[in-house]
């Protein structure tokens, strides 16, 4: 997630806060029955902004990579009532 996100939230065992914006929304959005929307990143390019990538070399003409994130509820039999599972795919 560093190649996504500037700034070390998720080192901390945190979620970025674009993510959980994005999450807080799609069950906003979900509840009222409003069809599901996607999140998709792109990677970032290195900068002194972002450490973790700071010594990266990007290749020209490569397509920059995807992060993806997509909610999906699950029985609530199973996990119990309100709970979600994220998926996350790298494109």
């Amino acid at each position: 997630m560093a190649e996504y996100f500037v700034g070390t939230h998720f080192e901390r065992g945190y979620l970025p806060p674009e993510l959980l914006l994005w999450l807080h929304r799609e069950a906003l959005r979900r509840r009222v029955g409003a069809p599901p929307v996607d999140l998709t990143v792109l990677e970032q390019t290195p900068s002194r902004f972002n450490p973790t990538l700071a010594a990266r070399r990007p290749v020209a003409g490569a397509p920059k990579r995807r992060l993806s994130f997509r909610l999906h509820e699950v029985d609530s039999e199973a996990l119990g009532e309100g709970e979600w599972l994220i998926v996350m795919s790298d494109d």
